[in-house]
């Protein structure tokens, strides 16, 4: 028969064993749970989860693909362009357009008064729509050609409507601008008109008018009751103090005009009236009549 003694020590020896082998693998257990790799396969419902993600941005990103094409501006109003009649379309079709509700009023309004889109470039001369929006939307509209006709036709008919305003235009007097009030006088015409008064020192007759190279002739007859001229306006030679070159200026007199006269006056020391020169073979009788209006015979001093 065994000792108390012997069998608690055996007894104790494989106590103390059984703890060690169990602080052994709790340690063990608890190690391997915190040392367990980052990449380990997820859980079943985690998976789950990150695929239902995946599958909505995937679904995102398909939806901005596919969105129709629009412009943003600064002004973060969206314009989408569609074909359009700008004669025709309703306000709403505007501001779906991306337009303001303001310019969609106004083209509402200069529609309401008569105003029709003869062409493309017409819309884009609305009050308040921007450049940048009329340029995206302009290869979008569409006027039918029979539109266009009737526009035109009725502008026509606006203009016949309206009775015009009779001018009437002093030669002596009027600048280019007044000049060109006037129906068939441009530019480049009314220069010539006003330069060539200068020359003659003033019209005394609109039929002087025609003595103007490139300008017509019928243009001139159907100005002429819109014409008159002031004859005190006219500034002309004074003779007895001009040199040769002072009277060949003058669109009348040539060279050897202008001589003649000045050779005549150095003889006679002065001229007194426009018959002293009839007796210069230099001129006709058409001629000193042209002359007259355009000679002052004062006396030098």
């Amino acid at each position: 028969m065994r000792s108390w003694t012997n069998i608690d020590k055996q007894g104790i020896i494989g106590i103390l064993v059984l703890i060690t082998i169990f602080i052994v693998l709790a340690t063990s257990s608890i190690l391997l749970r915190y040392c367990k790799p980052q990449n380990e396969p997820q859980s079943s419902a985690d998976s789950v989860f990150v695929v239902h993600i995946s599958e909505l941005q995937q679904e995102h990103r398909q939806r901005q693909y596919n969105r129709p094409s629009s412009h943003v501006h600064n002004n973060r109003r969206t314009i989408t362009p569609f074909n359009y009649n700008p004669n025709t379309l309703d306000s709403a079709g505007f501001v779906k357009l991306g337009l303001s509700p303001y310019v969609a009023k106004n083209i509402m309004h200069y529609r309401a008064k008569g105003g029709l889109f003869r062409k493309p470039e017409d819309f884009g001369k609305i009050y308040g729509i921007d450049s940048a929006d009329f340029q995206i939307l302009k290869p979008y509209i569409v006027i039918p050609e029979q539109e266009q006709h009737s526009a035109l036709v009725e502008q026509e008919k606006k203009k016949q409507r309206e009775p015009e305003k009779f001018i009437v235009v002093d030669l002596n007097t009027a600048d280019t601008t007044t000049l060109k009030q006037l129906r068939g006088i441009g530019s480049a015409r009314a220069k010539m008109i006003v330069n060539y008064g200068k020359q003659l020192g003033g019209f005394v007759s609109a039929n002087q008018l025609r003595e103007i190279k490139n300008l017509p002739p019928e243009l001139i007859d159907s100005l002429m009751t819109h014409f008159t001229v002031s004859v005190n306006q006219i500034k002309p030679i004074k003779v007895n103090r001009a040199n040769v070159e002072t009277l060949k200026k003058h669109p009348y007199l040539n060279y050897y005009q202008a001589r003649a006269i000045y050779d005549l006056r150095v003889k006679k020391i002065e001229l007194h009236s426009i018959d002293d020169l009839k007796s210069l073979k230099e001129f006709t009788e058409s001629d000193l009549e042209r002359l007259r209006p355009y000679l002052d015979f004062s006396k030098a001093y």
